[in-house]
């Protein structure tokens, strides 16, 4: 008995051993594994634009469509529940286009030739001489489709970026009849339809003094530069245009003889907690924004016009 007591005291005691020895082990590998992620967590300034430009854009079938790649980072976990720790004006944004109609496969090729700026193939989907731009009229030459910096790239970029929704031909010349039309983006309309202006506003006070963030986890930014801090994150949501310092800003483009861009510049935000901020204006839609309506002339898409601008 006693050396069968003797024995098992041996057993329990180098099981104890061995029990603190892979303790003590398993504390230095947790170690080194949580000293190896925060080590490798990157500066909040590595962090994209956006994770995604049009991610959450719903689809007439529930899909969702995304332009630019979905991108995370272990720094969208460690800043997200201080940056955008705020109070939020999301807004649902409904892209109807069906996947595999013709239209999509048209707007496809479309999105490759504006990111390309191929001139021969927009200029091929254009009425012959003039196309109607917001208030006005542009002749092809005014639109100098030549230049990769002219306007309507950027305008067509953007448009093209967050959904589309179906409409009719409004009497268009040479238009297919009782063909479908479209209207891109969606982002106008369904500011409209979720955030009407109220009845007292003056005019369209009330969309300049709003802009539309389009995308997931967007920058923003203390300083209208890609090297500023980050001050907050904002998702497909409404935030306040800081209007004194844009209309500043437009006084001084007109006096150096700068065009507003569309997508290359930067809008002034009032953040929810208000703090002031800088949106990409890639990111950034305008209540106002312009829009390209397409149609069918003869069994082909064209761009017919696009309404909009301030």
């Amino acid at each position: 008995m006693k050396k069968i007591y003797f024995l098992i005291m041996g057993a329990v005691a180098i099981s104890a051993i061995t029990g603190a020895t892979l303790a003590t082990a398993g504390r230095q590998t947790g170690a080194q594994n949580q000293q190896s992620i925060e080590t490798n967590i990157p500066e909040s300034t590595s962090i994209p634009e956006a994770t995604a430009i049009a991610s959450t854009v719903k689809t007439n079938n529930d899909a969702v469509e995304a332009t630019t790649p979905q991108i995370k980072t272990q720094t969208d976990v460690a800043i997200q529940p201080k940056l955008d720790d705020f109070p939020h004006q999301r807004i649902v944004l409904v892209d109807e286009v069906n996947p595999e109609s013709d239209f999509a496969q048209f707007r496809q090729q479309l999105r490759e030739a504006v990111r390309s700026r191929d001139a021969e193939f927009l200029q091929s989907i254009l009425p012959p001489n003039q196309i109607g731009i917001g208030h006005g009229i542009s002749t092809l030459p005014d639109l100098k489709l030549e230049n990769h910096n002219a306007p309507i790239w950027g305008w067509l970029e953007k448009a093209l970026a967050a959904g589309c929704f179906q409409t009719i031909n409004q009497g268009q010349p040479d238009v297919d009849p009782q063909s479908p039309g479209w209207i891109c983006s969606t982002v106008p309309r369904d500011f409209a339809q979720q955030y009407p202006a109220p009845n007292s506003a003056d005019g369209v006070s009330y969309e300049l003094s709003r802009v539309i963030i389009v995308g997931e986890n967007v920058n923003a930014r203390s300083q209208p530069s890609l090297e500023s801090p980050v001050v907050g994150l904002l998702s497909n949501e409404v935030v306040k245009v800081n209007r004194q310092i844009e209309e500043q800003r437009a006084r001084e483009r007109a006096q150096r003889g700068e065009d507003y861009s569309s997508i290359n510049g930067w809008t002034a935000v009032i953040l929810p907690n208000g703090k002031p901020g800088y949106m990409s204006n890639r990111f950034a839609y305008s209540p106002l924004e312009y829009q390209a309506v397409f149609g069918t002339v003869k069994g082909q898409w064209r761009l017919l016009y696009m309404p909009g601008g301030e």
